[in-house]
C-alpha cells in the first residue's frame, strides 16, 4: 500500500495570519460543523497536552472503514494533532453523531 503525504509549511509571518482568521472563523464554523446535513466538516474534541483545556476544532474529515481520515493540512506541527496523539484519545462529531477516537494511527 502507498501514502502520498502532501504537507503545506508556512513561514512564521503565513501562521500568524491563519492563527489570528482561525480566531474568528472557527467560532462560527463550529456553529454547522457536525450537523447531519455537514458532510464535510466535522468537531475533533481533545483535551489541551499542557494546559488540560477541552478544545472543538472544526476539521475536514470523512469516514473510513470503522475510522475516519483527517488531513493534517499544517502538517504535524498542528495543534489538534499533538494533542491527540499525547491523549492517544479525542471525539468527533460526524453527520449529528459522537465517536470516541482511540490510539489514532498516522
Amino acid at each position: 500500500m502507498s501514502t502520498a503525504i502532501n504537507t503545506i509549511y508556512l513561514g512564521p509571518r503565513a501562521r500568524r495570519v491563519v492563527r489570528f482568521a482561525a480566531r474568528f472563523v472557527n467560532p462560527l464554523v463550529l456553529l454547522i460543523a457536525g450537523r447531519p446535513w455537514m458532510p464535510v466538516v466535522g468537531i475533533l474534541r481533545h483535551r489541551g497536552r499542557r494546559s488540560g483545556r477541552e478544545y472543538a476544532t472544526p476539521i475536514g474529515m470523512r469516514p473510513l472503514g470503522d475510522g475516519f481520515v483527517i488531513p493534517r493540512t499544517f502538517s504535524d506541527n498542528a495543534a489538534w494533532y499533538q494533542n491527540v496523539k499525547a491523549a492517544g484519545e479525542g471525539r468527533i462529531t460526524y453527520l449529528g453523531r459522537h465517536y470516541r477516537v482511540v490510539e489514532p494511527e498516522v
